[in-house]
């Protein structure tokens, strides 16, 4: 499955219900999700592992773990 961007403009609470959902899949189904996210928390949540692309390429990838948030913001520093 593929999602872009799924939690932009939405409440707080639909994000949350959405992730939940997004989890079970997983769980229930075992479904590889690929997703495209600027809410950290919200992917992070959802994620086994990430990747940070740069023009195109992987520049960081790893399994989501208690230091992922602070290594991603990394590659968000101008």
């Amino acid at each position: 499955m593929l999602i872009d961007e799924i939690s932009e403009g939405l409440q707080p609470s639909v994000v949350e219900r959405i992730a939940a959902a997004l989890r079970q899949e997983r769980r229930t189904n075992g479904t590889t999700i690929l997703i495209v996210e600027q809410n950290l928390p919200f992917a992070l949540g959802i994620a086994d592992s990430w990747a940070v692309l740069k023009l195109g390429r992987i520049d960081d990838a790893g399994d989501v773990t208690a230091g992922t948030a602070a290594r991603v913001l990394q590659h968000l520093k101008i």
